[in-house]
């Protein structure tokens, strides 16, 4: 990739109709799967007059939900960490393939036996979860901007609570 696609957040996010009327992404959903562009509008970053190509993150209390991509001004791919096992969908086929792939390697949800987070570029974001060898939960931790943000909980193999500690912003509060 020779130029790294801008990362915003939804609230940055414009959405023009063809008659002119502005509306916020989170008032409006776009059906990515139509030829009249026109009638559904372009998204553009507040400010520019170009429709937006890069990178959407989404946020609802302090926890990330869902990345999305789009490439001029429409959805290209999506990622929604609210489903039980978040994939990658894209929505259509352009020559930028290869940067939504590069984008779905920095945006990565784990979901094995072992752990279940959402890592952006190799660091966890949002919820983290671990897991023993017999299915019981190990650990559960937050973190928010790639920092540890909200409670911690350890447990043992039995799923008793051994320890909880309290962040913000990277900063042990209890």
């Amino acid at each position: 990739m020779t130029k790294k696609p801008e990362t915003v957040k939804e609230e940055n996010l414009i959405i023009k109709l063809e008659d002119g009327t502005r509306i916020t992404p989170q008032n409006y959903f776009i059906e990515p799967h139509t030829s009249s562009l026109k009638n559904y509008g372009l998204v553009y970053q507040k400010g520019s007059k170009v429709p937006f190509t890069g990178i959407a993150e989404y946020f609802r209390d302090n926890t990330i939900i869902a990345v999305k991509t789009f490439f001029q001004g429409l959805l290209y791919g999506e990622l929604d960490l609210s489903e039980i096992e978040p994939v990658w969908g894209t929505y259509i086929e352009t020559l930028w393939q290869k940067t939504q792939e590069e984008i779905e390697d920095i945006y990565v949800y784990h979901n094995d036996k072992e752990s279940k987070f959402l890592s952006i570029r190799g660091e966890v974001e949002g919820s983290f979860k671990s897991y023993y060898a017999n299915g019981q939960l190990e650990s559960k931790e937050n973190y928010f901007n790639r920092k540890p943000h909200g409670l911690f909980e350890y447990f043992d193999e039995e799923g008793t609570l051994l320890e909880s500690k309290t962040w913000k912003n990277g900063l042990l509060v209890h």
